[in-house]
């Protein structure tokens, strides 16, 4: 499968620090790679892949302070994903609703994970103006506020297998804090569960230009105040396995609905348990009792705190490995893509035997209806004859046909495609554009050749495709000595 995955440019893939969404499409590609598939990576210019990389900045545009504003980069990007898109079968995106306008024509090929939080109020407009493109939530939770839109999955984030080794016991006894200064994260609550459970705190994390208020006037003044608490600062994925896997536990006091929370089954990784406020995706992540404590005080906090110790961190690595797998994560993709209408279209045009002795057909292919309130779709066939007992010329059947899905009774309409007044007539009664009708073509094209392996196993007369000058395609079937020209596709019509 050829996909496209387009990274958010605020981070290189993978993040030389934090950087949650470009971590999971870092080892999302680098799975799909090693799985075999073809695939493209949109990001900035210093990402490190396995995959084809299209550098779309020159480095992580957090990291350089030359960027003001990220959206003309990340513009400049989808216009090499558009000029770029027919090579895919999998648009992949995972930079929000950005790209939304600008990919209405590739719909049936693409995929939006939704990384962040989804309940502002800006949001529910937007939703409701673009309901049709296929999207995934990274837990169950993160769809609660959302207006009906076409889901299309919830897969839950995966780590590589042996990212983060597994620590049979800690070295140390404190509790860990790793992530970002911000109110909703908690680092308060943090030390004050700290504080009162009487144990060590260290806290990695970034603090970003908007929260560095909160940081001097809130946070900054709670560590001068309690000498068991360390602030550590950023780090990066090299000292994470150390700061996590010696750690007692870690604490995980979130206020908001946090999507998902990659830091938790980091952790687990390890085998460190987690301590974590029921928020947002906490109850999908957490094996309560097992893996860490899901908690709805501070008391409570403080008392599994005390007790974290007891779990057995060999269990807490299993559930790690049951659940959230980079590997485990890349075939819930894999099948969400199948899933698609473009995959579906390619998947019901294979090539099958059918009964009659030397002959070959190729099954209707139903397309996604471009109105679905409508239900008028588009339906292709293309069918090889069988051969008569003499063996002579058999002949390809082509036609675009409108269905009625209620009724299921096809309208066919012969489609001469180098008549430019019947191609116009047909484009404007079954509302296709340009594209539609060339990938309608190109899929024949497809599955001629397909037909024609099957035809030279069989000792059959084949099927004789050519590209044209114009790149479209051309079919024609021989026999003997006739040849008949069945369908001829010039450039697409205007």
């Amino acid at each position: 499968m050829k996909i496209a995955q387009i990274a958010p440019l605020a981070e290189s893939c993978p993040p030389r620090l934090y950087g949650g969404t470009e971590r999971m499409v870092s080892y999302l590609t680098e799975e799909l790679v090693r799985q075999g598939h073809q695939v493209t990576l949109f990001a900035s210019g210093d990402s490190v892949t396995s995959a084809e990389l299209v550098p779309c900045s020159k480095m992580a545009l957090r990291l350089d302070h030359s960027v003001k504003d990220m959206t003309p980069h990340h513009i400049r990007m989808l216009d090499q994903v558009a000029r770029r898109a027919d090579e895919f079968d999998v648009l992949h995106f995972h930079i929000d609703h950005l790209h939304y306008p600008l990919m209405r024509p590739y719909f049936d090929r693409i995929v939006t994970t939704l990384h962040g939080r989804l309940d502002l109020p800006d949001l529910l407009p937007f939703y409701l103006t673009f309901p049709e493109p296929p999207v995934v939530s990274i837990s169950n939770a993160q769809r609660l506020p959302m207006p009906p839109v076409n889901w299309l999955a919830t897969i839950l984030h995966g780590l590589p297998a042996d990212l983060l080794p597994f620590r049979e016991a800690s070295s140390g006894d404190y509790l860990a804090f790793l992530g970002r200064i911000s109110p909703e994260k908690g680092p308060d609550k943090a030390i004050e569960i700290a504080a009162r459970a009487g144990l060590p705190l260290k806290i990695a994390a970034k603090i970003d230009d908007a929260d560095q208020r909160y940081w001097e006037q809130i946070i900054a003044p709670m560590v001068a105040r309690h000498p068991n608490v360390e602030f550590i600062g950023e780090i990066d994925e090299f000292q994470k396995a150390d700061f996590l896997g010696n750690a007692r536990a870690l604490l995980f006091p979130i206020s908001w609905p946090e999507p998902f929370g990659l830091v938790m089954i980091e952790a687990m990784a390890c085998g460190t348990p987690v301590i974590a406020l029921a928020h947002g995706s906490v109850l999908e992540v957490i094996d309560h009792g097992k893996s860490g404590f899901v908690v709805n005080s501070i008391d409570e906090a403080v008392a599994a705190a005390k007790t974290a110790g007891t779990l057995e961190r060999r269990a807490i690595r299993n559930h790690f490995e049951r659940c959230f797998t980079a590997e485990r994560m890349a075939r819930n993709y894999l099948a969400a893509y199948n899933r698609l209408p473009a995959l579906r279209q390619r998947q019901d045009l294979d090539v099958i035997p059918t009964s009659a002795k030397g002959a070959v057909r190729m099954p209707t292919c139903l397309l996604q209806p471009r109105n679905q309130r409508v239900g008028r779709g588009l339906m292709l066939s293309a069918k090889r004859r069988e051969l008569n007992h003499r063996g002579t010329v058999t002949t390809l059947s082509t036609g675009v046909a409108a269905v009625r899905r209620s009724k299921a009774q096809p309208i066919r309409n012969k489609l001469d495609l180098t008549d430019r007044t019947q191609v116009r007539r047909v484009k404007k009664r079954l509302r296709l554009s340009d594209r539609e009708l060339m990938t309608i073509v190109n899929r024949i094209g497809d599955s001629l050749s397909a037909i024609n392996k099957q035809a030279a196993l069989q000792g059959t007369t084949a099927l004789q495709p050519a590209e044209a000058p114009s790149a479209a395609v051309t079919a024609t079937v021989t026999g003997g000595e006739q040849t008949t020209t069945e369908v001829t596709a010039a450039a697409p019509a205007s």
